[in-house]
């Protein structure tokens, strides 16, 4: 779901769960979100009610995509908001701290924005990691072929994928 569009189609009957870690939840989260990190998420399934639409949001929209898939493989009706918090403060939505205080989206400098990128990059690769090998051991051979085929699907240049690659001098 777009964040703006967020705005316009809140339903009382849809829950919000929130899938980030508990200082980005602390710093700003919707008000009526539920709070489960995206790793505890599979053992808090029965937090929620099958019955109603779940929205999973996340910074960015990288750790609530793979909440969407934990969700709809385990029969809930999920749907992602994209952009996360950062594209619904963007469209006007107000959050809120740890202590209900609202949260001012204007010079928001919790965190580097770079720096929240790469930490979803970096989310995604390990749970694109976990889906090719699940829970077994891995050979650094293993690895290194997964992560040139990774960067390849993510349009990646035979270039840029030696050139990240490559050790540091």
């Amino acid at each position: 779901m777009d964040a703006s569009l967020y705005l316009v189609s809140r339903k009382p009957k849809v829950q919000v769960v929130d899938v980030r870690d508990p200082q980005e939840w602390a710093e700003g989260h919707l008000e009526t979100a539920i709070h489960i990190p995206l790793v505890e998420l599979g053992g808090r399934l029965g937090e929620l009610d099958r019955e109603f639409p779940v929205l999973a949001v996340c910074r960015t929209g990288v750790r609530s995509a793979k909440a969407v898939d934990l969700l709809t493989a385990n029969g809930f009706d999920a749907e992602s908001i994209e952009g996360g918090t950062v594209a619904l403060a963007e469209a006007g939505v107000p959050l809120i701290d740890a202590e209900g205080n609202p949260v001012s989206t204007e010079d928001d400098d919790h965190q580097d924005p770079g720096l929240a990128g790469l930490q979803d990059s970096m989310m995604a690769v390990v749970f694109a990691m976990q889906e090719r090998f699940g829970d077994r051991e891995r050979t650094e051979k293993e690895e290194i072929e997964f992560m040139r085929e990774y960067l390849a699907e993510k349009g990646k240049t035979p270039d840029e994928i030696a050139a990240i690659m490559s050790p540091e001098p």
